[in-house]
């Protein structure tokens, strides 16, 4: 938010802000996504804000912002996957697989594998794939990303952080012109006055990080006999070449205390990421383990961008699920219109 009300012109552009944030930027859930632009695991939400993601993040990898690119993707599918594919493909729903295929850069197309190709999953056994969907997209290695903001929002000179914690978002309405609250899985506990974010889901995604040059293309699987298991290999570059192996989609319940640090749901699964991820990209064998993750994709049935029942001046903007990335840009820039009609309602009273 902070980022985007400094390339704001309107009511907000010239003013201060306050960042509040317990966790060291570096710290927080996002700096753990793999990270790439592609709805997933997410609710309902405005396809224009996935496609201002995209444009916005397309411009920074032209430019050649430090983290962010374009990468090179591949699903590979099943004779089952392929079959579920074309059905959704078909489908006239909102969220339609890839209903995305045809924006700028994208290039998407279907391709069969000759001959198949048959790699060992764990604890599939022996998978044979048929056809693979390639596409492009742009990937964000977070750490790098996340530093361009922060420089970007203290260059500003607008910006204050702050390591306060929040209790309360109601005790901070009184004390702005506007709060934003983008606490993602902490709105969980901060908002659990809302019905619908009560019965939001907390899927814990694990990951590994790894360092291998060697992996050039990133892979996913999530249909068929994955469903339950999704898997990718993501390989980033920036300030250093890594490869994010994941992945997982366990349901966390009840909710953590957002105070307390994140631990892995089932620790012996990391072992089982790899082992699945090795399986798929042989490449991976000879990868060094930096680090093992744990983030939580906060999912509600749809993504929640609105003004406070109670309060004029809070803008909520949470709930993005496994689409944090794809829908960022977008779904902030809702929240500040938002901020700007309740300003102009206030001003004009």
């Amino acid at each position: 938010v902070a980022a985007d009300l400094i390339r704001d012109t309107g009511a907000f552009g010239s003013a201060s802000i306050d960042l509040y944030s317990p966790q060291p930027i570096e710290q927080t859930t996002s700096a753990t996504a793999a990270a790439f632009w592609a709805p997933y695991w997410v609710g309902s939400y405005p396809r224009h804000w996935a496609v201002e993601s995209l444009s916005l993040l397309g411009d920074l990898a032209d430019q050649g912002v430090t983290g962010v690119h374009w990468m090179d993707f591949e699903e590979w599918l099943t004779l089952d996957g392929v079959a579920e594919l074309e059905r959704e493909l078909a489908s006239h729903d909102s969220d339609a697989a890839y209903w995305w295929r045809d924006l700028p850069g994208i290039d998407f197309r279907i391709e069969p594998f000759r001959p198949t190709v048959t790699r060992t999953v764990p604890p599939l056994g022996d998978v044979e794939f048929s056809h693979r969907a390639r596409f492009r997209t742009v990937v964000a290695r977070m750490s790098d990303y996340m530093a361009f903001l922060s420089e970007r929002a203290h260059a500003s000179g607008k910006v204050r952080l702050r390591t306060d914690w929040v209790d309360e978002l109601g005790q901070l309405a009184p004390r702005y012109d506007v709060v934003f609250n983008c606490t993602g899985w902490g709105a969980r506990v901060l908002c659990d006055d809302d019905p619908e974010t009560r019965q939001m889901k907390l899927l814990a995604g694990m990951v590994c990080r790894v360092e291998n040059d060697a992996v050039a293309h990133a892979t996913l699987l999530h249909r068929a006999p994955f469903h339950e298991t999704p898997l990718y290999v993501v390989p980033r570059h920036g300030t250093a070449s890594d490869v994010i192996c994941g992945g997982t989609a366990i349901e966390v319940s009840p909710p953590p205390d957002p105070r307390m640090p994140l631990s892995a749901p089932a620790p012996a699964m990391w072992d089982a990421i790899m082992q699945r991820c090795h399986g798929v990209e042989p490449l991976l064998n000879d990868s060094d383990l930096r680090e093992q993750l744990c983030g939580l994709r906060p999912v509600r049935d749809h993504v929640r961008v609105e003004v406070d029942r109670a309060h004029d001046n809070l803008i909520h903007c949470y709930g993005h699920g496994g689409s944090g990335l794809t829908l960022s840009w977008g779904s902030v820039g809702a929240a500040i219109k938002l901020a700007h009609q309740q300003h102009d309602v206030r001003y004009r009273r």
